[in-house]
C-alpha cells in the first residue's frame, strides 16, 4: 500500500487529476466525480485515500483538468487479432512512425485483460470519448453476450417488462448489432485507470503495467497530430455501412433524372453512385495520402503530412473528417453529394442537383 500511495503521489505531482477506483472490479471512479472535472483533489485528499488499504489501484480524469489529457486504447482482442500490427504500418505508411515513437515512449501500459494504454496531452481542442473502430461480433461473442442478457431477463420480476426486454433480444440475430471495440479513446469526461492498479480494480485481480514512461514524461501532441492518429484508427473499423434512410418523394414541380416511370434516380442519388472522392476533393487541395483496401487518407489543404480525414471505410463510402481547421464538422459521415454540395456550391443543395442534371 505505500507503494501505491507513492505512486499516486507521483501522478498529483505530474499534474494529472486523480482519483480511486472501487474495488468491485467495475473500474469505476470511488467518488462522484464530476468535480473532479474541473478541480483536481489536494495532496491531502491523497494521503488520505491511499494511507492504509481501502484500495487497490486507482484512475485519472481526462481532459483540462489534467492538462489537456487524452487516452488511446487497443483492446486486448484488437492485439491479439493483429490490429495494432495493423495501426503501426499505416501509421509508417503515412509517416507516422516517428509520433508512435514519441507517444509511446511518453507514457504506455498494458491493461489486465491485453489491451494496451497511451496517454497524450494535446495542445489544442480536445474531443470526447470516441470509439475509432468496431467489428462486428462473431458467432460465439453474439451467443455469450445473448446469454448474459438472457439471465438478466429471467431474473427480471416484473412480468411486462420482462416481455419487453425478451421481444428486444430475439431481434438481435446479426453480429453488427453488438459491435466489438478495437480502439477507442478517453477524452474530456472521460476517465482511465492506469498502473499500477490491480486486486480488487479488476475482476481478473491482474495489475495495469507500465511500458514505457511515466506520467511526468507524457508526450504532448499537436492538435493535428491528435487528428492523424484517430483518422488512421478508422481505417481499421470492420462496420457494415448503416443502411440510409429511405428516399424522400420528390417535391412538386421537381424534374429528377429518372431510370423508368417507377425508378426514381435524383441527381445526388446517382452522384454518390458515379462520382470518384479524387474529382471532389483534389480540384480544392486536398491531398491523397494512402490507400488500406476501400479506405483512403486524405490531407486537408495547408496540411502537409498525415491523414485530415478518411473515404471509404465501408460500404457508405463516406467522408470522416477528423480536422477541425476544414468547413466540414469532425467524425460525422458526409456522402459525395453533400461535399460536392458545400464545396461547389456553398451549401445549397437545389443549386448543386440543378448543375449535376445539366451533366447528365
Amino acid at each position: 500500500m505505500t507503494d501505491l500511495l507513492d505512486a499516486a503521489l507521483g501522478v498529483h505531482e505530474a499534474g494529472l487529476c486523480l482519483i480511486p477506483a472501487r474495488t468491485d472490479g467495475s473500474k469505476a471512479p470511488v467518488v462522484h466525480w464530476s468535480t473532479y472535472q474541473h478541480q483536481r483533489p489536494t495532496e491531502e485528499d491523497i494521503r488520505r485515500w491511499f494511507t492504509g488499504d481501502r484500495f487497490d489501484g486507482f484512475g485519472v480524469v481526462c481532459g483540462t483538468v489534467s492538462g489537456n489529457l487524452e487516452m488511446l486504447e487497443f483492446e486486448g482482442r484488437a492485439i491479439a487479432e493483429g490490429i495494432l500490427t495493423q495501426y503501426i504500418e499505416l501509421l509508417e505508411d503515412h509517416g507516422l512512425g516517428d509520433l508512435w515513437e514519441r507517444i509511446t515512449r511518453g507514457y504506455s501500459e498494458t491493461t489486465p485483460k491485453g489491451g494496451l494504454h497511451i496517454l497524450v496531452k494535446v495542445d489544442g481542442e480536445l474531443r470526447g470519448n470516441t470509439k475509432l473502430a468496431r467489428r462486428p461480433s462473431t458467432p460465439d461473442e453474439l451467443a455469450a453476450w445473448k446469454a448474459d442478457q438472457q439471465a438478466g431477463i429471467d431474473a427480471e420480476q416484473d412480468e411486462a417488462v420482462r416481455q419487453r426486454r425478451q421481444a428486444a433480444l430475439d431481434k438481435v440475430t446479426r453480429g453488427e448489432q453488438v459491435p466489438q471495440v478495437l480502439i477507442e479513446t478517453r477524452g474530456e469526461g472521460g476517465f482511465v485507470v492506469i498502473a499500477p492498479s490491480s486486486g480488487r480494480t479488476h475482476p481478473s485481480g491482474k495489475p495495469w503495467t507500465l511500458v514505457a514512461g511515466d506520467p511526468a514524461t507524457i508526450a504532448t501532441i499537436s492538435e493535428e497530430e491528435r487528428n492523424a492518429l484517430h483518422a488512421v484508427a478508422t481505417l481499421l473499423d470492420a462496420m457494415p455501412a448503416v443502411e440510409p434512410p429511405a428516399p424522400a418523394p420528390p417535391t412538386r414541380g421537381a424534374e429528377p433524372h429518372t431510370r423508368g416511370d417507377d425508378d426514381v434516380l435524383r441527381p445526388g442519388d446517382d452522384f454518390n453512385a458515379r462520382a470518384d472522392w479524387a474529382d471532389i476533393l483534389e480540384p480544392h487541395g486536398w491531398r491523397h495520402t494512402h490507400t488500406y483496401g476501400r479506405a483512403r487518407g486524405w490531407t486537408r489543404p495547408g496540411k502537409n503530412i498525415g491523414p485530415s480525414a478518411t473515404t471509404g471505410r465501408n460500404d457508405g463510402d463516406n467522408l470522416y473528417v477528423f480536422s477541425s481547421s476544414t468547413i466540414f464538422d469532425t467524425e460525422k459521415p458526409y456522402s459525395k453529394f453533400t461535399v460536392y454540395t458545400q464545396l461547389e456550391h456553398g451549401g445549397n443543395y437545389a443549386s448543386a442537383a440543378r448543375a449535376l442534371r445539366l451533366q447528365g
